[in-house]
């Protein structure tokens, strides 16, 4: 009665512990949601997050060059505040995933729709996943992928080893000393081929297998839940579990994730067990046999934990955003964009502006003015558009783009390639996209900056004529106004412009139409502190070129 006891004690105490972290825990998702940012940080852990986007790319999606140019795993790190390993990795395919299918994309905004509203769902789904638990820089995917070809060997003799210590165990009982020799050779046997066969194996992949099973578990706890949004996913799940009827308890001899002086005793004893048994070992192969004969389920399943974890860290992103609107979209065979009161999503003042356009666009304007991050915000924006039926402006309207930018860009060292080569190498891929049917938007800052000014010209000219014809809206950046009216009869010209007062320059950052007719370099050169003798024959020597049209060469006129 004493044990009894003992036992129902130690199950109230476990039980008033769990319900207290639950109540926290449930108290702090409904504090974050909607205020915090993402505090995760993409870069350390990138190879492990890309993993399902890699497995799953097209030659539509967004590339690394405008992934790279965009700044983008900043904004998926700020947008990202997802409670497994699947949400995140889910979430970062779905941004570099432009969708051109009005369906799929409302069916994002339904469900971001439905759990910005129903507080109970969201707090719902929150803690179902909340026990599905995440671990660092390992992939769910990677792993459920492999599964498919790990190679452990046979399975016979890790039986023959479970069957060899149940056998010596059953013998001590009968023949003590016999049994204690069996015992003992079985002990010797089993930790020495053990830890041989977890040499071939990585140890994520108990912790992952661990985690599919978790999954399973959430699945059959969303199927509860009682809302019209989670219907179509219920049913789904209710089909997948079916494949998988004893994955959870075989998963118990896997490695545990649990914290805590009881989770760590469990553990203990566990450890003993599975090395002893080789209990995991054998329940490893046999788990990986049934995810590689029910793939498709088991990628189904991934889906649509990772697409409710996403669609919970978007809806919560959306929350803290100044203002947004839902986007328009038009047929393929149109190309238009036109954006109200457009911002970047990643600056914190930023400066609103608006564009109606179905032609190709030159900016030009002074450094520093606002030209690149224009570029970036309309990149962004039809990005995000087309993956979370989501901008940052009062209204958006535009094709289903494919979007590539030339933007950031710097040498490539390793490669042994100058700055120039990586820009031409960077337009090219643009010019040789494979899907001519769908538009692209295309948004380059300094087209060939590293080259010389007479061949830059040239060369840009044609490379900007054949983007401006060729189903695309090219948004291009110069400080060469004479692309500007070169190429007037193909481009819009718009541009950014400064204030000057005294040895002050202000902007403010507000798109105007036409060529920009201010320069700026020569006083900022003043306004950074150069001396006054390189400022005034810089003058010079650009007032006489301005009158002559010809470089002075002697230092004696300046």
């Amino acid at each position: 009665m004493q044990i009894i006891g003992l036992i129902l004690a130690i199950l109230v105490v476990i039980s008033i512990s769990n319900a207290r972290k639950n109540k926290l825990l449930k108290a702090a998702l409904i504090q974050d949601f909607g205020k915090e940012k993402g505090k995760f940080n993409c870069e350390s852990e990138i190879e492990s997050i890309q993993y399902y986007f890699n497995s799953k790319r097209t030659c539509t999606d967004v590339d690394d060059v405008t992934w790279n140019d965009l700044d983008m795993n900043r904004l998926f790190n700020e947008m990202n505040t997802s409670i497994t390993n699947v949400g995140a990795e889910y979430l970062y395919a779905l941004l570099r995933k432009t969708e051109n299918s009005q369906e799929i994309l409302e069916e994002r905004d339904k469900a971001i729709e439905a759990i910005n509203n129903k507080d109970e769902l969201r707090i719902g789904l929150q803690m179902i996943l909340w026990k599905v638990g995440r671990s660092y820089n390992h992939s769910v995917y990677e792993t459920l992928d492999k599964c498919r070809r790990i190679n452990i060997g046979s399975v016979y003799p890790h039986l023959s080893v479970f069957i060899g210590f149940m056998a010596s165990t059953l013998l001590l009982f009968y023949h003590v000393w016999l049994g204690v020799f069996a015992f003992a050779v079985c002990i010797t046997l089993s930790v020495i081929s053990y830890h041989i066969t977890m040499r071939r194996m990585p140890e994520f992949n108990h912790w992952h297998l661990k985690c599919f099973a978790k999954m399973l578990k959430a699945a059959r706890q969303i199927a509860r839940i009682k809302d019209g949004e989670m219907n179509r996913y219920a049913e789904e799940m209710k089909d997948i579990r079916k494949c998988f009827k004893w994955v959870q308890l075989k998963s118990i001899f896997l490695t545990n994730n649990g914290v805590g002086l009881i989770a760590d005793a469990a553990d203990l004893v566990l450890d003993y067990i599975r090395i002893l048994t080789h209990a995991d070992i054998i329940i490893l192969y046999s788990l990986s046999k049934t995810i590689k004969e029910n793939f498709d389920e088991v990628e189904r399943l991934y889906e649509i934990i990772g697409f409710l974890d996403s669609m919970i860290s978007s809806a919560s992103y959306k929350r803290q955003l100044p203002y947004f609107s839902k986007p328009v979209f038009c047929g393929e065979d149109k190309k238009i964009l036109e954006i109200e009161g457009l911002y970047h999503p990643l600056l914190e003042q930023p400066v609103a502006n608006s564009i109606k356009e179905s032609r190709s666009i030159i900016l030009t304007g002074s450094n520093a003015s606002g030209k690149s991050t224009f570029l970036k915000a309309v990149a962004i924006n039809a990005i995000l558009a087309q993956s979370l039926f989501l901008s940052t402006s009062r209204y958006y309207q535009g094709s289903y783009f494919q979007v590539y930018t030339s933007m950031a860009l710097t040498d490539n060292l390793a490669g042994k390639e100058s700055y120039f080569i990586v820009e031409v190498k960077a337009i090219k891929r643009i010019l040789e996209r494979r899907d001519r049917e769908r538009p692209a938007l295309c948004c380059i800052d300094e087209v060939l900056r590293g080259t010389n000014t007479l061949e830059r010209i040239a060369a840009a000219s044609e490379i900007l004529t054949e983007l401006g014809g060729d189903n695309a809206i090219c948004l291009a950046a110069t400080h060469d106004i004479e692309l500007a009216h070169m190429l007037e009869g193909l481009y819009s010209n718009y541009h950014f412009q400064e204030r000057v007062e005294e040895d002050e320059i202000t902007f403010d950052y507000k798109l105007y139409k036409g060529i920009s007719a201010s320069r700026n370099a020569i006083r900022l050169l003043k306004m950074m502190g150069y001396g006054d003798h390189i400022i005034s024959r810089a003058n010079k020597r650009l007032d006489n070129y301005l009158r002559s049209g010809i470089w002075d060469t002697s230092l004696e006129n300046l």
